[in-house]
């Protein structure tokens, strides 16, 4: 099989150069990449214009790369030799239009005529076959659906849930697959288990592809009714569960050298209500964090990436499973259904619905997943309306009163 890592390249600093082996760079110059099943991309600097890229010989080399069965993408780190420079060409070479065989090396460079274009270097995971990805809350709802659908992917999975009933019947759907599945009773606001979770999946699997952030509660109830332990309750699980196994995952996906970090926030991350403050407060803080996560990580080039997913209505047991504080009991002791069952009546996403959209999110490298219909009416009023649509919410509520 021949290595992306088995090409010439040539390393620049300041107008010398070096030879060397490709293992990882910050700058690439020319066509290097198919398109298909491979965990990472060239795109065009925004710096650059009037780029080759589309050309139809850039076109007929692509397609020729991509027919190859020998091509693989390397996942090696990169070497210290390549790292310390700042800039290399990456000498792939062109299609000889005669022939049709791939020139490499010094021979591409010698009869190369297209110009060089720069590419930046962009992690994207195309395929989940033979990944691990580790997955809180996974013994129910959007947790359960990604861990049957990766598995019906052929990735393996650690699977982790604080319900060890739920989560032993989600292993046993899964390992349905012929997958490699572990499971174990997590509890994600704390953080040496959560630590301790991630180094006994790499212990387990050999290494760690993905983490899913998935695992959240829900809590309703105005500021001034809500207690100081309803807000410590809520922050220590949807905020902290996703820091604590954002930091634990990250240096194990960084050593696999093709990873992805996928957060869980809300559309009450992007969209605030009365009543839902402690929840806003946590599904807001999930969407700043992860945000500038993913910008760091694209400043490091590391081959790891980020996306914050913000679902809609989905149909899980968060609603029903959630607590509720001051005036929403007075209201639930005066209605026929409880707060929770009736804010469930209002979920239409199905959680494998929603699991097929935030796996095509990992495929394609997304900063931002939304999921359902809801939160792409909801995102957009926010956008049109940015602070004027509190009124629209407020004046809402007055009239189903």
């Amino acid at each position: 099989m021949m290595l992306l890592s088995d090409l010439d390249i040539e390393t620049c600093d300041q107008g010398r150069s070096s030879s060397g082996r490709f293992h990882g760079c910050t700058r690439v110059s020319c066509i290097t990449i198919p398109l298909n099943d491979l965990s990472c991309e060239f795109r065009p600097n925004s710096e650059v214009k009037n780029t080759a890229c589309g050309s139809p010989r850039i076109q007929q080399f692509w397609s020729h790369l991509m027919s190859r069965s020998d091509f693989a993408m390397s996942s090696a780190q990169p070497s210290t030799e390549v790292s310390k420079f700042d800039e290399f060409s990456l000498l792939i070479g062109k299609l000889d239009a005669k022939s049709g065989s791939l020139q490499t090396g010094s021979s591409a460079k010698a009869s190369r005529t297209d110009r060089d274009v720069r590419y930046d270097f962009l992690p994207r995971m195309k395929s989940f076959n033979d990944k691990v990805a580790a997955i809180t809350g996974a013994g129910s709802g959007i947790g359960r659906a990604l861990a049957l659908e990766l598995a019906r992917n052929h990735c393996s999975l650690a699977l982790g849930d604080i319900d060890e009933r739920t989560l032993a019947e989600t292993t046993d759907l899964a390992t349905r697959h012929s997958v490699r599945v572990t499971s174990c009773k997590v509890d994600v606001s704390d953080r040496a288990a959560i630590h301790a979770w991630a180094d006994q999946v790499v212990s387990d699997h050999g290494k760690a592809n993905l983490i899913f952030n998935n695992a959240g509660v829900a809590h309703a109830g105005t500021v001034e009714d809500t207690d100081y332990a309803d807000y410590e309750w809520i922050m220590s699980i949807n905020f902290w569960g996703v820091v604590y196994g954002t930091k634990a995952f990250l240096p194990h996906l960084k050593k696999s050298g093709a990873g992805h970090i996928v957060n869980l926030s809300s559309v009450f991350g992007l969209f605030a209500q009365p009543t839902m403050g402690s929840y806003n407060a946590s599904k807001f803080a999930v969407r700043g964090f992860t945000e500038s996560l993913r910008q760091e990580l694209d400043l490091m080039n590391c081959g790891v990436s980020a996306t914050c997913v913000h679902p809609g209505g989905i149909k899980t047991n968060i609603a029903r499973a959630a607590r509720f504080s001051g005036t929403m009991l007075d209201l639930s002791r005066n209605q026929k259904v409880s707060p929770g069952e009736a804010a469930d009546r209002l979920l239409r996403t199905k959680p494998e619905k929603a699991a097929e959209r935030i796996l095509a999110g990992v495929r394609r490298n997304a900063r931002r997943v939304l999921i359902g219909g809801d939160a792409y009416m909801l995102d957009m009023m926010q956008r049109l309306l940015p602070s004027s649509y509190q009124r629209l919410v407020t004046a809402s509520v007055r009239l189903a009163r």
